[in-house]
This record gives C-alpha cells, sequence and structure tokens, in this order.
C-alpha cells in the first residue's frame, strides 16, 4: 500500500544523520552525511496552514530528497493544497527558514514529496504550475491474509499480503539495495529527459 511504498523509499535514502542501522546485518557498511529521507508535516502543504518558526517544517527538508506528509486531518486543516508553498518548495528559488531557538537557514529545495491520503485533495488555484507540480498516483491494490484471499479470488487488485515485507522494506539493507536497483533506470532516463531540474 502507500505507506509500505514510502517506507521502503525512506530506509532505501536513509531517514537519520550518520550511519544507517543494520540490525543483524553487520556485512553491509552503510553511511549517509545526511540522511535523505524525512517526513514533513500536513501544515507544512495546505491552505490552512498557519506560519510558524519553522513553516510546518520546512527546516527539516534541508539536505533531503525525498519527503513524506502521511494523510492529513482534512476536517482541521483545509482540504485544499497550498499552491504557493507547492512552488516556493519545488522551484528554483532558495528559502529561509530555522528551528526553533536556531538561527535561520538558506537552503534550495531539491526534493520529491508524497502526500499519502485516501482523499482527493483540491488546489488553491489551478494553471500550468500546479499540473508541472502535482500528480495524481492511485493505489488500487488491496494486501490481505490468506484467509480474506480465498474470498475474494475474484476480486480486482486483491493479492496476498507478506507480513515480513515492512519489517524487511525498513530494516534490510539487502531489500534496500534491490529496490535502489528496481528504481536506477527509471531515474537515469529522469534525468536524461531533463525533466527534474537537478544540477
Amino acid at each position: 500500500g502507500k505507506s509500505v511504498i514510502n517506507t521502503a523509499v525512506a530506509a532505501m535514502l536513509g531517514e537519520k544523520t550518520g550511519e544507517l542501522t543494520t540490525r543483524g546485518y553487520e556485512d553491509a557498511t552503510l553511511k549517509n552525511p545526511y540522511g535523505l529521507a524525512t517526513t514533513v508535516e500536513a501544515e507544512a502543504l495546505l491552505q490552512a496552514n498557519k506560519s510558524t518558526h519553522n513553516s510546518g517544517g520546512t527546516a527539516e527538508l534541508v539536505n533531503k530528497r525525498f519527503a513524506s506528509v502521511q494523510e492529513p486531518e482534512t476536517v482541521s486543516h483545509g482540504t485544499n493544497m497550498n499552491v504557493s508553498t507547492g512552488k516556493r518548495l519545488t522551484g528554483d528559488a532558495s528559502l529561509s527558514t530555522r528551528k526553533i531557538y536556531q538561527e535561520p537557514i538558506v537552503f534550495t529545495p531539491k526534493l520529491y514529496i508524497t502526500i499519502q491520503t485516501n482523499t482527493l485533495l483540491g488546489y488553491s488555484e489551478d494553471n500550468d504550475a500546479v499540473a508541472r507540480r502535482y500528480a495524481v498516483i492511485p493505489h488500487n491494490a488491496k494486501f490481505v491474509s490468506e484467509a480474506m484471499l480465498a474470498r475474494t479470488k475474484k476480486a480486482r487488485f486483491v493479492h496476498r499480503a507478506d507480513p515480513s515485507l515492512s519489517d524487511n522494506l525498513r530494516e534490510n539493507p539487502y531489500y534496500w539495495e534491490a529496490l535502489f536497483r528496481v528504481l536506477l533506470p527509471y531515474a537515469q532516463k529522469f534525468l536524461k529527459d531533463n525533466l527534474s531540474g537537478l544540477s
């Protein structure tokens, strides 16, 4: 599902600074100077965002390449994406942010942001800038137990769940390498086609 995909990518890129935890895989020596993945508060991207010292978590985006936003509470946060914030976080301009009690940081975002939600969010405006920056990726697959699978054999997009998959994607470096090898050709094509804007 959505959360498993985000867990896999975040684990592969590293969410923490320094040596990555490998839990029983001592032969895998992995180091990451920053930790390239993080999570962002829903307020950072929704229209109901209120300005704070951390602007909803933008200070967490410094040196990151992947950010995941958990499903927002649409009742309290509002249901529209804040396109102005989205433009700033996906553009080429430098941003100034700071963590509480710390000096301001100036950085240029170079990352992709995913939002996990079961409710299709709207946009605070609708134009070409939105079309270039936002893409809706449906997740139709459903993963169920063996017993449930037997009762839903003819249902589309229903698959047998692997109870160990989430743990392996989160902790097993060999799964990270396998995922990296699967994604690498797509990343190479993406960069070759000059779609990313990354230097």
